[in-house]
């Protein structure tokens, strides 16, 4: 993958998607696997904002039975097993406890028949690596609750049930592997080109006057249909040109990183609110909070208001916990992009629909040009081939399938994950079996390319004793996945960064070793510093 926006620009394609977040990716991907050219740009680097801010889940949505939502939940829990099939490096079971209270509503009768039901919901075929398997809910009692979270608020409890859903290692990764994978296909990528405006010609979209962030040079991208998958910006776009026909209701939800609360075990709590206490990467991600946002979506952040009053959620819930700020090690926020439902006030983001909308502009006179509004992570490979249908039929085309069901990604082309591990380090006994670990989930079959490369090269050794990241992925990075800022890498080509501020050495050792292939001067490497270390900090309240 090069980074070439002269040469983007100079063909016309089938498709120009403006957005390179999982929605994005995923519709660059089908349809490039589909035989349309594809041009794929986004503004800022690729799974850079929703995409990289979630809760790392992979789940149906257990909440939405309330609401009678299932379909909603069927979807989600059917595609829950395509991430299995087509990544299964980066996708993984994670068992739940879910605690129950009293006997109403909340007791273990209710609760376990609403698991039966989901459970139901999302019966597939048998799981191909037993890894994948997922067991039936099983009820704990009131003790054995205990003993996993022994901070957990006794009062009124009644047991729990272990139900399992599923995480994924990495979300930035899993979206550049949709982006790599539509590259491969022969889809043209660009990051960090921003869409300024929709190019009109004959009343019809033809594409967008894109600017290069970087250099500062504008092109014109054309093509046959345009998709608007901006996520939280897609009705900002669209006012560019006017009033958009569009609606969107956008919620914050932040993320705390603190040291583990259980090893391996997450925790659903449903109170007056609902939160997630997850496992990952060795700690425990509090997921999450859900309030409206009215501000400018490029600068949301993280302020200390909303640690304080994420941390009293959960030190209501888990009294024992004790949580401080200074159990802090990282946060981070994001925007979910809301289709606005007219039943539900804007005000009440949590009760508003995490249902997808495709809007045809053509009635604005603007055909050729599709929105893609809301939707969820889980989701977002179905919704994709909801959006390729209709851009196939725009087009006049037909017999073209869709084929992301059960083609992996790259990296996904896997034996099983005990006998690829076994391999691995087999084939490689010299290199650090933590280290082989890491590279298997985040490359899955491309991980003993990269272990030869590394091995050759003399780059296996770990950026920082804290965590299984090497300069071998710095450098892989830059050659073959379009990493141009510090950040990109940081972030979300090895997730140096995603725990919590690396240090200044681990981040200079980054920046020396990318400025030796981008030619970055002693200015732009403290330049590229201090824009990762921006992240750690929180937002005026």
């Amino acid at each position: 993958m090069q980074r070439d926006l002269a040469r983007l620009a100079a063909r016309p394609h089938d498709l120009v998607v403006v957005g390179g977040g999982i929605t994005g990716a995923a519709i660059a991907w089908d349809a490039s696997l589909r035989g349309l050219s594809v041009a794929l740009l986004d503004k800022g680097d690729f799974a850079a904002a929703t995409t990289a801010s979630s809760s790392k889940l992979i789940h149906g949505g257990l909440r939405y039975l309330k609401t009678f939502d299932w379909a909603l939940v069927r979807e989600a829990l059917q595609e829950r097993r395509v991430w299995f099939r087509i990544a299964p490096h980066l996708v993984r079971p994670l068992p739940f406890l879910l605690p129950t209270y009293g006997l109403g509503a909340r007791g273990p009768v209710a609760v376990g028949a609403g698991l039966t039901l989901y459970q139901a919901l999302g019966a597939a075929e048998p799981a191909s690596d037993p890894a994948h398997a997922l067991d039936p809910p099983r009820y704990w009692s009131p003790a054995a609750v205990r003993r996993a979270f022994p901070g957990l608020a006794a009062r009124g409890s009644s047991g729990g049930w272990l139900y399992h859903d599923a995480q994924m290692v990495c979300p930035e990764r899993l979206a550049f592997a949709f982006v790599a994978g539509a590259a491969a296909h022969g889809a043209m990528v660009a990051n960090y080109a921003e869409a300024e405006s929709f190019l009109e010609r004959g009343g019809r979209v033809a594409g967008v006057a894109v600017r290069d962030v970087r250099s500062g040079v504008r092109h014109e991208v054309t093509g046959r249909v345009t998709i608007n998958a901006t996520g939280p910006w897609g009705d900002r776009l669209l006012e560019r040109r006017g009033p958009a026909a569009v609606a969107l209701v956008r919620s914050k939800g932040i993320h705390l990183i603190v040291p583990a609360l259980h090893e391996s075990l997450a925790l659903a709590v449903q109170t007056q609110r609902h939160f997630f206490v997850l496992p990952w990467r060795g700690h425990s991600l509090l997921a999450t909070s859900d309030t409206p946002y009215t501000g400018d979506p490029d600068r949301v952040g993280t302020s200390e208001a909303d640690i304080a009053e994420l941390l009293a959620a959960v030190n209501a819930a888990l009294p024992g916990a004790g949580l401080t700020r200074g159990h802090v090690r990282h946060f981070y926020a994001g925007l979910r992009p809301l289709v606005a439902d007219r039943g539900v006030g804007a005000a009440n983001t949590y009760g508003q629909s995490r249902k997808a909308a495709i809007h045809d502009h053509a009635a604005e006179n603007l055909a050729g040009l599709f929105s893609v509004l809301g939707g969820k992570w889980t989701t977002s490979r179905h919704l994709a081939m909801q959006v390729v249908d209709r851009v196939v039929a725009a087009l006049g085309r037909s017999a073209l399938r869709c084929a992301t069901a059960t083609t992996p990604l790259p990296g996904g082309d896997l034996p099983w994950l005990s006998r690829a591990r076994a391999q691995l380090r087999e084939g490689f006994p010299t290199i650090d079996p933590a280290i082989l670990d890491h590279w298997l989930t985040h490359y899955g079959s491309q991980a003993a390319n990269l272990a030869e490369t590394a091995q050759r090269e003399g780059t296996a050794e770990r950026i920082t004793a804290a965590l299984p990241v090497t300069v071998a992925e710095v450098r892989h990075a830059l050659a073959r996945e379009m990493a141009v800022a510090l950040a990109d890498v940081v972030f979300r080509r090895t997730g140096l960064g995603t725990l919590g501020d690396p240090g200044a050495a681990a981040l200079g050792c980054v920046a020396e070793v990318m400025a030796g292939t981008l030619g970055w001067s002693a200015a732009d490497k403290a330049r590229e510093i201090a824009d990762v270390q921006a992240h750690y900090r929180v937002v005026a309240e």
